[in-house]
């Protein structure tokens, strides 16, 4: 496992939880997928109109969230 996807667990994990959710995660997660536009397309469903892809990717569909990323 990449640490991209380690860390993009652990936040995961976080904005699950009812005690330990906070604007922090949500932000870090943001953050962690705009490094990563083709990894947040496939799990978002969505980029923003900032998010200016220089070198294309394929568009292999939505990932399942109930599987591993």
């Amino acid at each position: 496992m990449s640490l991209f996807d380690s860390a993009l667990e652990i936040l995961r994990e976080i904005s699950l939880s009812n005690t330990r959710q906070s604007g922090f995660a949500k932000a870090a997660t943001e953050c962690l997928l705009d490094s990563n536009l083709p990894a947040k397309y496939a799990i978002t469903g969505r980029l923003a109109p900032s998010n200016i892809i220089q070198d294309g990717f394929y568009d292999s569909g939505q990932v399942c969230m109930s599987r591993e990323v």
